[in-house]
């Protein structure tokens, strides 16, 4: 029975968030760049959902299967936390964020997960 209750409240507490905002998925294509030395690019791809809090602004999480990230978003910029699976380890990101067509962004950011500072280039499809 505590498991049903906690099933409708989880239901609705998601039924209340999803109304009071638009929600949309985001698939982002990504290229990470170790500035320490290493040519290689290392490509990956992160999936998530965003939430538009009005106009240029917005929010959202992220993953690309081995960490999770919050970020936020505003005109040009954008910050985020994160945390990489399986550790309490936690990393950040400071980058800038171009709109050139509805729904696709490209993103420049700088990621740091603790002596560890890589470049990542994103091309971002929101829906």
């Amino acid at each position: 029975m505590r498991l049903l209750k906690s099933v409708t409240l989880a239901v609705m507490v998601c039924g209340v968030v999803f109304a009071q905002s638009k929600i949309s998925p985001v698939i982002s294509m990504t290229w990470d760049h170790d500035p320490t030395g290493n040519t290689d690019l290392t490509a990956g791809q992160r999936i998530g959902v965003q939430s538009s809090i009005g106009g240029d602004r917005w929010y959202g999480i992220d993953t690309d299967g081995a960490d999770h990230r919050t970020y936020f978003g505003w005109k040009y910029a954008k910050l985020g936390i994160g945390i990489i699976g399986g550790t309490t380890e936690s990393y950040y990101t400071v980058g800038a964020s171009y709109a050139a067509i509805s729904g696709l962004r490209s993103e420049l950011e700088y990621v740091t997960k603790g002596a560890i500072n890589t470049l990542r280039l994103s091309l971002v499809a929101s829906f």
